[in-house]
C-alpha cells in the first residue's frame, strides 16, 4: 500500500508515517515493491527486548 493509504488507515499524519516507514525499511522490517508500495514480507514479527537489571535498594 502507499504511505498515504497507510496513514489514512492508521489515522496518522502522512509525514509521521513516512518517517516510520523510512526507519522500518532501514531495519528491514518492511520493504517496497517495484512500484514503490510498502509491504511487510513477514507474517509475524517478534521483538526481543532486554531491559537493564535494576538494583534492589
Amino acid at each position: 500500500m502507499s504511505i498515504s493509504a497507510l496513514a489514512k488507515l492508521l489515522g496518522r499524519d502522512d509525514k509521521n508515517v513516512h518517517g516510520d516507514v523510512a526507519a522500518l525499511t532501514e531495519w528491514m522490517a518492511i520493504e517496497k515493491d517495484e512500484h514503490g508500495l510498502i509491504y511487510a514480507p513477514f507474517s509475524d514479527i517478534a521483538v526481543d527486548v532486554h531491559l537493564p537489571q535494576r538494583r534492589v535498594a
